[in-house]
């Protein structure tokens, strides 16, 4: 590797030239995006580069990848030294330190700290396991926003946390390589032991060779994402296997609860609830569109999913993967959960009969709905009218 420094009146240029394996063409403007890797070198994590652009844009300039003749690649970063180019707020205040220090009232600073960071749009709690501190800080920036987030810098320390309170945890996120105790021990150690046992983990590192993907899932993992990762991959993962354990859940309790439609109403809310905390403002929209829909078209027997994929600007295939990945479900197991549903808030009128609410829901006869009904919630439309809870 060369680095070559020059400078020309106002600017200054830093040339960084390797002979390695080079960027493709198609890539060199990519590889400053975070996440981006190409074919740079496979323990990178995607960020490096994304941060060095940022700290020269910082500083008002510039850098750029070229081919080099020779093999490799050329980096030249272009910083101006004029410091009139500068505003007043670009500098650091010299004074601001002493201040700091002379400022026994921090109340102020702490309350506008606590103003500036979102609350969790749910309260699971994942656990990051992992000893790069830079690492475990940019997780828990990414997933604050939907979970409450705690950290482990090595197995030993995760499983203490895990064993003092198992139940406070939704999720396990672990490194494979760290001090004391690895990601594979960890993950077998909490196979091992029931509180733990079903706890769902997901194995987050650099080492991206089959066999040590091999060995991850051999261990126990339920998900194994190599580094560099794709934050909103790594949500729905997280998404994804928070709803399945509920679905679990779920099922035993109501077995535990002798078939009350209340409890395994709310088990159901919640697990549909995970299944909707991660997504963009796009896919909220679209949730939204698809609830108006339903409603509007419930009352109809014969509700299509075609012309459902159709209004909602999709095609059949493509709406069932959409729908999938947002709610846990399938178009007709959406479809049929609305009915459900609205059924279910329809009969806490005593007035209402069956047979009306079948027909207002699409569900054709009172004896399907009296089937689905309790399959659903462990008792028939008849007797939670009669022994329901207001």
């Amino acid at each position: 590797m060369t680095v070559r420094v020059r400078e020309t009146g106002t600017n200054m240029s830093i040339i960084v030239e390797d002979t390695g394996v080079g960027v493709p063409e198609n890539m060199r403007e990519k590889i400053f995006d975070r996440f981006q890797r190409g074919q740079l070198g496979r323990d990178s994590l995607g960020i490096g580069l994304d941060l060095t652009a940022e700290l020269i844009r910082t500083h008002h300039g510039s850098i750029r990848c070229d081919a080099n003749p020779n093999g490799g690649s050329i980096f030249t970063i272009e910083l101006p030294t004029d410091k009139n180019i500068y505003e007043e707020k670009d500098f650091l205040s010299s004074e601001a330190p002493q201040q700091a220090e002379q400022d026994d009232d921090r109340k102020g600073f702490t309350e506008l700290v606590r103003e500036a960071t979102p609350e969790p749009m749910n309260d699971h709690c994942i656990l990051i396991v992992e000893d790069d501190a830079d690492i475990a800080a940019f997780l828990k920036q990414e997933l604050s926003r939907y979970f409450q987030t705690e950290t482990a810098a090595d197995g030993e320390e995760a499983l203490t946390s895990l064993h003092s309170s198992p139940s406070t945890f939704s999720l396990v996120i672990t490194d494979a390589m760290m001090p004391r105790m690895n990601g594979f021990e960890l993950i077998r150690r909490l196979r091992r032991d029931d509180p733990t046992r079903h706890l769902p983990v997901i194995m987050l590192t650099a080492l991206d060779a089959q066999e040590q993907q091999l060995k991850g899932m051999e261990a126990g993992a339920d998900a194994y994402i190599t580094k560099p990762f794709s934050v909103p991959l790594l949500l729905l993962y997280c998404r994804n296997l928070i709803q399945r354990s509920y679905n679990l859940r779920k099922e035993t309790e109501r077995q535990q609860a002798d078939n009350n439609p209340i409890d395994a109403d709310s088990q159901k809310k919640k697990a549909m609830a995970v299944a909707q905390v991660i997504m963009e403002e796009r896919d909220q929209k679209l949730l939204a569109q698809l609830s108006v829909w339903v409603e509007s078209h419930l009352a109809a027997p014969d509700l299509s999913v075609d012309k459902f994929a159709e209004d909602m600007g999709y095609g059949r295939t493509s709406f069932y993967i959409k729908l999938k990945a947002l709610t846990g479900m399938t178009p007709n197991e959406y479809i049929k959960e609305r009915r459900l549903q609205k059924a279910y808030e329809m009969l806490k009128d005593e007035r209402v009969t069956v047979a009306e609410v079948a027909y207002q829901v699409g569900m054709g006869t009172p004896q399907y709905l009296s089937t689905t009904f309790k399959k659903r919630f462990g008792i028939t439309p008849t007797q939670y009218q009669k022994g329901k809870v207001s």
